[in-house]
């Protein structure tokens, strides 16, 4: 929250591009260009005086509007800088490798056109080129009865050596995947400490509550020992601080394993499961419900955690509208994934992150339990 956004808006039925950029980030936005569809955004993006673009698209669902629309990106990208393209291309280099079920037609027209361009980028889908053999699907129909590699991420050639993380992770509330990405371009400064909110969650503990009712009698029996009361109780809340850290760390850690074990079990289902198997189709879908529940929760936790920015902000919580908390809850709910996990937003959208610089945060499972991006890129 707080940093810049673009967007180039569809319809209310579809497409629709966009990227938010990261408040506490060095990069400086230089320009934009937009197409009339809501089809293609083209960002201008400074780094230590280096300059880069991104390019998202979303490609038409009809197979020759799609030739048309890649033969026609040229016209918005910057010249003479480095590309990186990213979105929904609507089309599968590799329609044996990269499409599950359904008809095999028009699974790859377009990719002709495309190939072409990247190449006059110098550009190479850098998922296929490190993980050549590997099966991989960010989009299912309903029945989980097709699947495709539509999302993906063309870089540099000569960034190859720099990208140190490529992910696809299920997301609850959409039919594609979460994509991410993480480049390491030169070196940043580590943010500092952020400010320590108690997890209220705790609160419902059991393990957590008996901890404190047990500190917290025997550091009565301290309370002589020191000769300012005020001294003693700030040395107890440190050490409720510390208990609540711990507590919060553990908490958050079992979720993670909990989550990671769900999307191990969902990405090795897909891998090998026959389409035409009611039995694997009908436990990826209670997979995904799985893994909505959690994100139901955590959707929630974002939306109290806005609320409360809001009010460290001198703002009146009760005056914002709806859409504004749930766009909020978008962005805070955006950061959840990041190096080595990835990108989601709840309202339907194709997710995409990118990732500068690998970063760490002391106590940031008192807030959230993942790291925050660079880029945050929406079709």
């Amino acid at each position: 929250m707080g940093g810049c956004t673009l967007w180039c808006p569809g319809t209310n039925r579809s497409a629709g591009v966009g990227l938010l950029l990261h408040p506490g980030s060095a990069i400086e936005i230089a320009g934009h260009n937009i197409d009339t569809d809501g089809c293609v955004i083209v960002v201008n993006l400074k780094h230590n005086n280096e300059s880069f673009q991104i390019l998202n698209v979303y490609a038409p669902n009809n197979y020759s509007e799609r030739e048309t629309f890649f033969d026609n990106l040229w016209r918005f990208v910057f010249r003479n800088i480095d590309t990186i393209m990213v979105g929904d291309f609507n089309c599968a280099p590799d329609v044996v490798l990269e499409k599950w079920g359904g008809d095999d037609t028009f699974g790859d027209k377009g990719i002709t056109q495309l190939n072409t361009f990247a190449d006059l980028l110098s550009l190479e889908d850098v998922f296929q080129v490190k993980h050549p053999t590997d099966c991989v699907y960010t989009w299912f129909n309903g029945p989980h009865s097709v699947g495709y590699r539509l999302d993906r991420f063309y870089t540099p050639r000569v960034w190859r050596p720099h990208v140190r993380n490529l992910n696809c992770q299920p997301c609850s509330h959409s039919d594609h995947h979460l994509v991410s990405i993480t480049l390491e371009l030169g070196h940043s400064h580590p943010p500092g400490r952020g400010v320590c909110k108690f997890n209220t969650r705790l609160l419902k503990s059991g393990t957590f509550c008996a901890d404190v009712n047990n500190f917290w009698p025997q550091w009565q029996l301290e309370k002589p020992v020191f000769t300012d009361p005020r001294v003693w109780w700030d040395a107890g809340k440190l050490q409720l601080k510390d208990i609540a850290i711990a507590h919060s760390i553990a908490a958050g850690n079992t979720r993670k394993r909990e989550r990671t074990a769900l999307e191990q079990e969902f990405c090795n289902l897909q891998s090998c499961t026959d389409p035409n198997n009611a039995d694997h189709r009908s436990r990826l879908l209670e997979i995904k419900d799985l893994l909505r529940a959690m994100d139901d929760e955590a959707i929630e936790g974002c939306i109290l955690r806005s609320k409360e920015q809001w009010s460290e902000l001198g703002e009146n919580q009760h005056g914002i509208s709806t859409s504004s908390k749930t766009r909020a809850s978008h962005v805070m709910l955006s950061t959840r994934y990041t190096v080595g996990d990835f990108v989601f937003r709840a309202c339907f959208f194709v997710g995409f992150i990118i990732s500068l610089d690998i970063m760490s945060r002391d106590n940031e499972h008192l807030v959230t339990d993942f790291d925050e991006p660079v880029f945050l890129i929406f079709t």
